[in-house]
């Protein structure tokens, strides 16, 4: 068979491995926030409270964001320490990285207190911490508080979500005599606040290093917030895992900044459906 004749096998609306927070998320309200602990969700009232008193949007309490927080606190105790990066799991990005989270601004900030009102006020006591809580570009917050004898270790996760995807659309090929067996053309869509996109694929997550660039496109969103881009991947497929970078600005002569880094794993073609 001609590689014209291709042999469509199977379509689904989630590519192996190919998982982010933004399209799977559980962004909840003011009014439901059942997962979380009376203190975490008092904490999280407060926050959300002031921003509203400075005229800002209320942060989206996420549940994903809200386990990555939950789980650096909890380590936190584990190994008696109070800092902001882990020395098991790193740094807040690498946290959210490992847990599917493709946001890029990806920021935590840690206390421990005795009462949730002094851990409010320890948070914004840190010019930093209050500078990134009332930020208009960070829009989700997780919050993570373990409760002790007599004190209580937080940890406050910020992220700045530019772009919600809609579940990637993934369709496999079968080609007689290609080097591969399965080929694969993914379809990422979703909305942005941002005018202007630009998707790579890197063999690696050092997106200085354009030697491992395989792959570039810019799109402009359309004028109701959506975008869809497709490509396939048969000549920048990597060994292992690979990146694809989200680059988005809103003026044409602004620079690009990353605003996503998806981690995708190849389809593994023995566990791929055959043509017959």
């Amino acid at each position: 068979m001609q590689f014209s004749k291709l042999f469509l096998v199977l379509s689904f609306l989630l590519i192996v491995s190919v998982e982010f927070e933004s399209s799977r998320g559980e962004g909840v309200g003011e009014t439901d926030m059942k997962f979380l602990t009376p203190e975490e969700k008092q904490l999280a009232s407060l926050i959300n409270q002031r921003r509203f008193e400075e005229g800002l949007q209320p942060f989206v309490v996420d549940s994903a964001l809200t386990e990555v927080a939950r789980k650096h606190t909890e380590e936190m105790v584990r190994l008696n320490y109070l800092n902001a990066i882990s020395p098991v799991e790193g740094t807040a990005l690498d946290r959210t990285q490992k847990a599917w989270i493709s946001d890029y601004h990806s920021i935590a900030f840690v206390s421990e207190e005795t009462t949730v009102d002094k851990l409010y006020r320890s948070f914004f006591d840190n010019g930093r911490c209050r500078g990134e809580i009332l930020s208009e570009k960070n829009t989700h917050l997780g919050v993570g508080i373990v409760r002790g004898e007599d004190r209580m270790i937080a940890t406050v996760h910020l992220i700045a979500r530019v772009i919600e995807f809609n579940p990637v659309v993934a369709t496999l090929y079968s080609v007689e005599g290609a080097n591969r067996s399965e080929l694969a053309e993914e379809t990422y869509s979703g909305r942005s606040q941002q005018k202007y996109l630009k998707f790579e694929i890197y063999d690696g997550t050092d997106l200085n290093d354009q030697r491992k660039r395989k792959f570039s496109q810019e799109i402009t969103v359309k004028p109701d917030g959506t975008f869809s881009i497709s490509f396939r991947n048969t000549k920048y497929w990597c060994e292992g895992d690979y990146y694809l970078a989200v680059w988005a600005k809103d003026r044409k002569d602004e620079e690009y900044k990353v605003a996503n880094l998806l981690r995708i794993s190849p389809i593994n073609p023995e566990s791929s459906p055959k043509e017959k």
